[in-house]
């Protein structure tokens, strides 16, 4: 009686014992080698228990450790295998064959496989340096990188005017006409670099009186090198209105660098120097054309925001002084500055007979 008992709460316990073993099986994580570049494998420690009871019939349960179910962790998670027994490595690796040419690193089977991501080196393509300026526009904002500093000469070039040019047919009818101050083999085009305000070379033209030429193009080539900023240089008659005053208007509120444009003085109805090209506006806005009424109070025909620099107490970048290289480039050409002038200031203009 007492054996049967004794054998009746024996096969009670077997399949408790049975769950535990396996639950802990099933959960046991794999230890993770150092080195992923190899392939060592970690292998789960056989876990087995053999419950003997030689007292009761001679009966033997035995849990077997290859019934213990394997643990596999990937890339998306764990998962359980759907049935007990020994899965071997290699079916693992045969499972997930393409993991490492993926470039995926996976954990499965008890083994650590690193895979390799290949890298493919990016050129980026040369910049080509430009040997002229022919073909690009005023206002065209280049890079250094596409500059040859050996040679910047080449960037600063003088031509004469004719009138089966496409300057000519730009500027006739509107800054230059038929009944002008100056024939026209007297005028050259500049087109030149000069740096923007944003710290950036840029496209420039303008057109000035051919005994001006060369000095003019040696002082817009030394303010490059010395990196001095100009808003824009572009010819007056990307402002044209239909009046060259007005014109003239129109390119300072712009902030426009500009010279020749046929047209008369504001304040005496006299020719302006622009008309002969012997004139240069540089950086209007900033250096603002300023007169005086019967009483003594300043004004500017230009627009408010030349107005703010009508205080020219309060230096601030662009303004030029005395002290400013552009103002003693010109003066040492022969140039005279507006800004020294007492009946009224013009600090844009510079001019010579």
């Amino acid at each position: 009686m007492r054996k049967q008992c004794a054998l009746r709460m024996f096969k009670l316990i077997i399949p408790v014992c049975t769950y535990v073993v396996m639950m802990t099986a099933c959960h046991k994580k794999p230890e993770i080698p150092e080195d992923k570049g190899s392939k060592e494998k970690i292998v789960q420690n056989d876990v087995a228990e053999e419950i003997t009871e030689s007292s009761i019939e001679d009966e033997t349960v035995a849990l077997d450790s290859t019934g213990a179910t394997d643990f596999v962790s990937g890339t998306s998670g764990e998962k359980e295998s759907d049935t007990l027994g020994s899965v071997g490595t290699e079916s693992a690796e045969a499972e997930f064959a393409g993991k490492e040419s993926a470039g995926t690193e996976y954990t499965g089977a008890g083994s650590i496989e690193t895979g390799s991501t290949e890298i493919k080196e990016f050129t980026e393509p040369a910049i080509e340096v430009i040997d002229t300026l022919d073909g690009l526009s005023a206002g065209d904002v280049l890079t250094e990188e596409q500059l040859d500093p050996q040679d910047i000469d080449k960037y600063f070039t003088v031509s004469e005017i004719t009138e089966d040019s496409d300057v000519f047919a730009f500027i006739n009818g509107k800054s230059y006409r038929v009944q002008t101050s100056i024939p026209l083999g007297n005028l050259r085009y500049l087109k030149l670099l000069h740096w923007n305000y944003e710290g950036m070379p840029q496209v420039g033209e303008i057109i000035v009186n051919k005994s001006i030429a060369g000095d003019v193009i040696d002082i817009f080539k030394n303010l490059y090198l010395q990196k001095y900023e100009i808003y824009s240089m572009k010819l007056v008659d990307n402002f044209w209105t239909g009046d060259p005053n007005d014109t003239d208007t129109a390119s300072m509120n712009a902030n426009n660098t500009s010279s020749f444009n046929d047209r008369k003085v504001d304040y005496s109805g006299s020719t302006s120097r622009h008309s002969y090209g012997m004139a240069i506006d540089i950086n209007p806005r900033e250096n603002p054309y300023i007169l005086y009424d019967g009483s003594g109070h300043a004004y500017t025909t230009q627009d408010e925001q030349a107005v703010t620099y009508m205080d020219r107490s309060n230096l601030r970048p662009h303004m030029m002084t005395n002290d400013d290289l552009c103002v003693r480039l010109f003066k040492s050409k022969g140039f005279r500055w507006g800004g020294d002038w007492s009946s009224l200031k013009d600090y844009q203009h510079f001019d010579r007979k």
